[in-house]
């Protein structure tokens, strides 16, 4: 590689790493307030210990555009059975969730915002303050 391509991409490489850190400057207040909303559907829903959502860009569309879309049904888990599991993570996994509870409304925010926050391909659950759990979800 020329002298010249390195120093080229050794710029780029900067470059992005600035743009990373602009990203998540911005996005901390964002992540804040969000967390605050999910407070204020814990308050209201005080027996609910999880609420959950996905979030990917389908494989197949049936000949629409597949564009990343948040998919969020009232997704919550209960308090009720949290003793008969080993623990909180267990249950998270395990338990039998349920829909159409009072949570947070996902859905009416921007479907980049949540991408930009949580990335592509991810089931989130929120617990409690400050208390995400995001992993990978694979929606074949």
């Amino acid at each position: 590689m020329s002298e010249k391509m390195k120093n080229l991409l050794e710029k780029f490489n900067a470059a992005m790493e600035k743009v990373k850190e602009a990203k998540n400057e911005i996005l901390k207040p964002l992540r804040e307030a969000l967390l605050e909303e999910f407070n204020a559907a814990f308050e209201r829903n005080p027996d609910v210990l999880a609420f959950r959502w996905t979030q990917y860009t389908p494989y197949f569309n049936d000949g629409a555009p597949c564009v990343f879309q948040v998919n969020y049904d009232g997704e919550y888990l209960n308090k009720g059975e949290l003793n008969d599991h080993d623990s909180i993570d267990q249950y998270l996994d395990d338990g039998e969730w349920e829909y159409g509870g009072d949570g947070p409304n996902v859905g009416s925010l921007p479907a980049e915002l949540l991408e930009a926050m949580f990335g592509e391909g991810r089931i989130i659950i929120v617990r409690g303050e400050k208390d995400f759990r995001v992993e990978e979800y694979n929606h074949d």
